[in-house]
């Protein structure tokens, strides 16, 4: 269909004498890259419309262009191909992103830009049949590929900028940040809490039962909350206990050691976590495989 429209219009501006005749074929072919070009537009931006995520589905056509303009690659066969290509490659990253933006950490991020820089340093550039390149060409697509793997890899991987932002007074009442800095899903920020990014806010979370803040949960947090039951009064304590801090140092919210939740620090939660902890260590799917109320991500207060 889009050769058709291609090949009638430029025969429509010959017969009118716009053009000369030798034109034809460059003029139906530049009518082609223009109509195939909307239709791929319109597609991701319809797709993104419908779905709800009309400024991923702008972003990703932005960068698609950007990033492919140097890079070259795949070419289908026929134009329907290429925008069914298109338009499951929005989608594939799109899912990507709703499966991945509340849980994302540096680990995901460095693995995906390894995988993505593999692929360029292998690859690109990918040269097309109706577009050679010169050997200086071809260098310097190169060259701007590989710079914006590593510009894309640690602009993302920098997280909330070091030392620039700073938080502190941390706790479930108050969060407070000063400094400049960005803040992205699933960074560690100051202390071992990380960011979740949710209906269009970002949170800081943290792991209940993690009471060493290390960001895992086993038998040292146990350890941990059963020194505290031997040296405080009654064997347990208030998640808003003002002594909370000479006992749990390193957590910066007063209800990370609380396994359960249920607003007391005590050996229940010891007792849970290293349940949680047996299980893990035995099970071959890991943490995965318990879904108990320990170590479950809880959202802290909203900041920004």
């Amino acid at each position: 269909m889009i050769s058709f429209l291609s090949h009638r219009i430029a025969h429509f501006l010959y017969h009118d004498q716009i053009i000369d005749e030798e034109m034809v074929p460059v003029c139906q072919y530049g009518f082609e890259i223009i109509i195939s070009t909307g239709v791929g537009v319109s597609l991701v931006i319809l797709a993104g419309l419908i779905l709800g995520y009309l400024k991923e589905a702008v972003l990703f056509y932005f960068l698609f262009i950007v990033i492919r303009f140097y890079t070259g690659g795949y070419h289908a066969e026929t134009h329907f191909k290429c925008k069914v290509t298109l338009l499951l490659c929005f989608l594939v990253v799109l899912l990507s992103y709703i499966l991945l933006k509340n849980s994302y950490c540096i680990q995901i991020h460095v693995a995906l830009e390894l995988f993505y820089m593999i692929i360029i340093l292998l690859f690109a550039p990918v040269e097309h049949l109706n577009a050679p390149m010169t050997k200086e060409e071809e260098k310097k697509n190169r060259i701007i590929s590989i710079a914006m793997a590593i510009t894309f890899f640690l602009e993302g991987g920098m997280g909330a900028s070091g030392a620039d932002v700073e938080i502190t007074n941390v706790n479930e009442e108050t969060v407070q940040i000063s400094g400049s800095g960005s803040l992205n899903g699933g960074e560690t920020v100051g202390v071992n809490t990380f960011t979740l990014y949710e209906n269009g806010h970002w949170y800081l979370c943290y792991y209940t039962g993690d009471a060493t803040n290390d960001n895992e949960v086993n038998a040292s947090d146990a350890a941990k909350i059963n020194i505290m039951c031997n040296s405080v009064p009654g064997h347990e304590m208030s998640v808003s206990d003002p002594n909370f801090s000479t006992y749990f140092p390193n957590a910066p919210f007063h209800g990370q050691p609380d396994a359960n939740q249920s607003g007391w620090i005590n050996s229940t939660d010891a007792t849970l976590i290293l349940e949680y902890s047996a299980i893990v260590n035995a099970s071959p799917l890991g943490e995965a495989a318990y879904s108990g109320c320990v170590h479950q991500v809880v959202r802290g207060m909203q900041i920004s």
